[in-house]
């Protein structure tokens, strides 16, 4: 009989095992071997970016995510000014956050800006995650 246990124990392995080869994948070739998975990953980011439509809870109707542009921040870093700022999905105030950084925090620029009813956002890196930020609140 399966038990909970050995049903979970199944489930890591499988969920393990391709993180295994990744991590084996990038020992023997380096960064060249994860670069077209990262460049998968980028287009699928962008396109879910561009397509995907938010609810404006101002008027009710649906309305399409700012378009980024290029910026000149690249490579820099700045800290959070706030007490917690929300890392959010895509630059606007009702999208999803994906984490919290907290005062102090530092956060890379990678070089995208947007605005949307008069925020100016950024496109940034905290820790491994990227996201956007309301640039007025970086320093």
């Amino acid at each position: 009989m399966l038990t909970k246990r050995d049903l979970l124990s199944s489930l890591a392995g499988l969920a393990l095992g391709p993180v295994l080869l990744l991590g084996v994948a990038y020992l023997v070739g380096g960064k060249e071997v994860l670069a077209p998975l990262n460049e998968a990953a980028d287009r699928m980011l962008d396109w879910i970016q561009r397509e995907r439509q938010l609810t404006d809870p101002a008027t009710g109707t649906i309305s399409p995510i700012p378009e980024a542009v290029a910026d000149h921040s690249a490579g820099m870093t700045m800290s959070v000014r706030t007490s917690t700022l929300p890392l959010l999905f895509c630059p606007r105030k009702d999208c999803p956050t994906v984490a919290l950084i907290p005062a102090g925090g530092k956060v890379r620029m990678l070089g995208k800006r947007a605005a949307d009813r008069g925020t100016e956002w950024s496109h940034v890196r905290f820790e491994r995650q990227e996201g956007w930020v309301a640039r007025h609140e970086l320093e």
